[in-house]
């Protein structure tokens, strides 16, 4: 990922229980982990809702 590019993510939302898709932006914030529990996460910002975002376990990313 390039720092200051826009792209498409999609997940599922476990907490939603729906398919979330989402304009995002990655930055110096935006990063890959492990969390605690052994999760894989994405942090990426959200444009529409102007704050971060975590995707877990499972996503696609598309550029535009």
């Amino acid at each position: 990922m390039v720092n200051g590019k826009t792209f498409i993510i999609t997940y599922y939302s476990a907490s939603d229980k729906k398919t979330i898709t989402r304009d995002a932006l990655w930055n110096d914030k935006s990063r890959y982990w492990l969390s605690k529990a052994g999760r894989l996460l994405c942090t990426y910002f959200d444009i529409e809702a102007n704050d971060y975002r975590n995707a877990s376990d499972s996503w696609t990313i598309r550029h535009e």
